[in-house]
């Protein structure tokens, strides 16, 4: 026996896709993790086509502060000599970038699947967190416009 109310599928999906967006992580900063050795970027991330190499007391591409010792300020206070750094990844979802790393290398056959069972790891001696850059045409539109 239908009862007087109407119910719509519209208001569920409303509902979900609101939920699903509060779940999604904020891209306005990213976070790059240092090393001194090239072996404990890889042990991190499962391959050393994640591992960039850095060179001691130089400012890395994430804008990492350097410190007057010639190293890099690691997050626990410590003046390190960073020689690599590992990819971008979003703040407080590291295990998901180091998940998504592994299952890439493995699928573009760059690395051997026992990444994938390997435990997540933390070999860094710091990290550091900057704003993340937008893309588009933006002043490079304007400086080939002649408006720059």
């Amino acid at each position: 026996m239908p009862s007087g109310r109407r119910r719509s599928g519209r208001v569920a999906l409303v509902l979900i896709g609101a939920a699903a967006a509060g779940c999604s992580p904020s891209t306005d900063q990213l976070s790059r993790d240092h090393y001194e050795r090239l072996e404990d970027c890889v042990a991190d991330w499962g391959a050393p086509d994640l591992c960039r190499d850095g060179v001691a007391g130089s400012t890395s591409s994430a804008g990492g502060p350097s410190s007057s010792s010639g190293g890099v300020v690691s997050s626990f206070g410590r003046s390190v000599g960073v020689h690599y750094y590992g990819p971008q990844y979003v703040p407080g979802w590291r295990d998901a970038a180091m998940r998504e790393a592994r299952e890439s290398m493995v699928r573009s056959g760059r690395a051997s699947p026992q990444v994938l069972s390997a435990p997540f790891s933390n070999h860094s001696v710091g990290s550091t967190t900057v704003r993340a850059a937008r893309g588009g045409f933006g002043a490079t539109a304007r400086a080939r416009a002649g408006g720059g």
